[in-house]
């Protein structure tokens, strides 16, 4: 048994890369098959269901032309289910980090645990929170995989004497760099790093004096050198991007007609971005996202943290590093210089290629993504400013606190995601309950908790037109979120055609059909402007343009429609909002006897809402049906919540509903409106 735990123990690189595979693992699997599309996520599906796979060459020729060509590939491959995009990212992760830990072990083989030290910061770094979003973002993981490898190349390289190897690992590295660069062309700043650690090798390894080693770190750049060159003057000179923030007659156009003030910026922001990158990182999200769940969810969160400390701690232990004798504290204290240096200078070019394209780091949501290239840089600089000013004892606490504050950040960032992916799943298949067909030209204004504003508008029309019109060309259904400037566009009744990524969207202001869910508990509410009722939690926003919602969008004689299973995952179970739904669809049409068989099988099942105004429609499908009883039951339980009722009587008053089939307009006013 101690001969076999002798073996192991030794092969200290297969345990060092167990312990980086298992913390990412920890770190990124957690709800992995409950993760689903967010954000630009639905546009690609969108394209890549309704256009095919050749849609994504076009859909990214407007910016980074390689990535389209990418995802024509991949598509058909992992196709329109979100677990496989998101197991293949969790695979372009690991092996990212396999790569870094290869490359660091081949500049610094004697630095065992600080290497592998490093490289956990790497892998767990909680300022790029983007890994839940697989579909979209496995393309920076790539990037950064061909980066690293790229890198690991030349150092390999350098150590061959066979002239045919040294020029076969050039080739691949320089492919891997061209291609790196195609897909992400902000991560350029890799580069200066690659051109630091050819010139560190060269002076550490080979004994070489500073002065002496430039000359020959330029020869070995010098093939990246010109290759880069010749990428930047095709993207400088030759190609022109239509997008604004990859436009460079754009930027240019901004730097020469402001020039001290973009000056100014980059230099304030590159220095604002330098200390968000590698010190609040580490705080800010994690303060901003920590309270969002439950209790029992953050002592779930504590597991694999606290597992992930203890595979480190443990590592520690067996392979500690020897104390140091006869000058080795020297040249620890040299390695720790170095690290510090080379990780600043690493993160400063990481983050300026953004900078300089007016794309900051900046943790105001979990959607920043600027900082991934820095991020080699952030685990050499903290390593190293740990071993220089911490204590042998204290180093491994230091390292384990920072990578089990990742862990937790990370399990928390995939639980809001996970939620957020159960929402969108709901209210689409609650509209589908809700809406048999929409009309072509609608434009749905969306509103669901735990999310975002929907920048993109594709949120919105993207599952919609899965739903409606599974059909090439533009969409019929545009839509977007909820923003400030809606209900002056809604009031103006403006239209306006816009180019996304080569898709034309017209959104015609003057068909809005407003879809709100005004929290967890609550059901969507698909707004009739003439009569709707409101939650107490609903948005201001949502209640400022329900007027406006024209229900006449909704084409209740068409069939109803189901969402793609692939994507939405299995219908929901029939609960409260599912006859809610299915009443207010039936409210719609006048259908008051079916009101009344819904109410009566959601009551016989112990179903019912949170939010009381949503049994308005089985109080009006039971007094137009003669049911009086049941309709001031009701009443009496929509009377608790007097905002809501008061609302709903303020309607009534000044509004005569105008439903198909007879509607006791006058008994519903007594009944929920009368004196108490």
């Amino acid at each position: 048994m101690k001969k076999y735990l002798d073996r192991i123990i030794h092969c200290e690189n297969c345990i060092s890369c167990f312990l980086l595979g298992l913390v990412t693992i920890l770190t990124y699997a957690p709800f992995i098959n409950q993760l689903g599309f967010y954000q630009e996520d639905w546009l690609n599906i969108w394209s890549g269901l309704t256009q095919g796979p050749k849609s994504f060459i076009p859909l990214f020729a407007s910016d980074r032309p390689l990535i389209g060509y990418q995802f024509a590939l991949l598509y058909p491959i992992l196709g329109n289910s979100p677990l496989p995009w998101h197991l293949y990212a969790l695979i372009l992760r690991l092996l990212t980090v396999f790569s870094l830990f290869c490359l660091l072990r081949m500049i610094w083989p004697d630095k065992r645990f600080e290497t592998t030290a490093a490289t956990l910061l790497f892998a767990v770094y909680p300022g790029f929170l983007q890994q839940p979003q697989a579909l979209t973002f496995q393309v920076h993981l790539l990037a950064m995989l061909l980066a690293i490898a790229s890198i690991a190349l030349t150092i390999r390289a350098m150590r061959e004497t066979n002239v045919i190897k040294i020029m076969a690992l050039t080739a691949v590295s320089i492919f891997f760099m061209l291609t790196y660069l195609m897909f992400i062309e902000y991560s350029i700043g890799l580069e200066i790093l690659r051109v630091i650690l050819i010139w560190y090798v060269l002076q550490q390894k080979q004994q070489l004096p500073i002065k002496k080693s430039f000359i020959p770190a330029i020869k070995w750049w010098l093939p990246y050198l010109l290759s880069s060159g010749i990428y930047l003057f095709w993207r400088l000179f030759i190609y022109k991007s239509t997008r604004a923030t990859t436009n460079v007659d754009s930027l240019l156009g901004e730097y020469t007609s402001q020039n001290y003030h973009m000056a100014l910026r980059l230099i304030i922001e590159t220095v604002r971005s330098f200390f968000e990158t590698v010190f609040l990182a580490w705080g800010v999200p994690l303060y901003k996202n920590f309270f969002y769940g439950t209790y029992k969810d953050i002592l779930l969160a504590l597991a694999p943290a606290l597992l992930a400390v203890a595979s480190l701690i443990l590592y520690y232990v067996l392979f500690k590093p020897a104390k140091p004798i006869n000058g080795a504290s020297r040249d620890q204290d040299n390695f720790s210089r170095d690290w510090i240096w080379i990780g600043i200078f690493a993160v400063i070019f990481g983050l300026i290629p953004s900078i300089i394209s007016n794309r900051v780091v900046y943790f105001e949501d979990r959607f920043d993504r600027y900082t991934l290239p820095a991020t080699i840089g952030v685990g050499l600089l903290i390593v190293g400013f740990i071993s220089a000013f911490l204590t042998p004892k204290l180093q491994p606490w230091a390292i384990a606190f920072l990578v089990g504050l990742a862990v937790i950040m990370h399990f928390n960032n995939a639980l809001v995601m996970r939620d957020y992916w159960n929402i969108q799943k709901e209210a689409w298949w609650q509209l589908s309950w809700r809406a048999p067909s929409l009309e072509n030209g609608t434009l749905l204004l969306v509103n669901l908790p735990a999310g975002d504003s929907f920048p993109g508008g594709y949120e919105a029309w993207a599952p919609a037109n899965l739903i409606y019109y599974r059909q090439p060309g533009p969409p019929p259904i545009t839509g977007g979120g909820l923003i400030r400037l809606t209900p002056f566009e809604i009031y103006r009744g403006q239209e306006k055609l816009r180019l996304l990524r080569g898709v034309y969207v017209n959104s015609n202001f003057n068909t809005p059909l407003i879809l709100s869910m005004a929290d967890r508990s609550a059901c969507l509410n698909v707004f009739d402007g003439k009569k709707y009722e409101v939650s107490e939690t609903e948005d201001p926003l949502v209640q400022l343009v329900a007027p406006y919602s024209k229900i006449d969008q909704i084409r209740t004689e068409a069939p109803f429609s189901n969402p793609p299973e692939q994507i939405f995952g299995k219908e929901p179970a029939h609960t409260w909002c599912y006859y809610y739904q299915k009443a207010m669809y039936a409210r719609q049409i006048g259908d008051w006897q079916e009101i009344a068989k819904l109410g009566d099988e959601a009551t016989q099942k112990g179903l019912g809402p949170q939010h009381r105004s949503e049994w308005m429609p089985f109080l009006e499908g039971y007094a137009n049906t003669g049911r009086d009883k049941e309709a001031k039951n009701l009443a009496a339980i929509i009377k608790t919540e007097f905002g809501p009722r008061n609302f709903i009587c303020n309607q009534l008053v000044n509004t005569t509903p105008t439903y198909p089939g007879k509607y006791e307009y006058e008994k519903i006013v007594e009944i929920l409106c009368g004196g108490d």
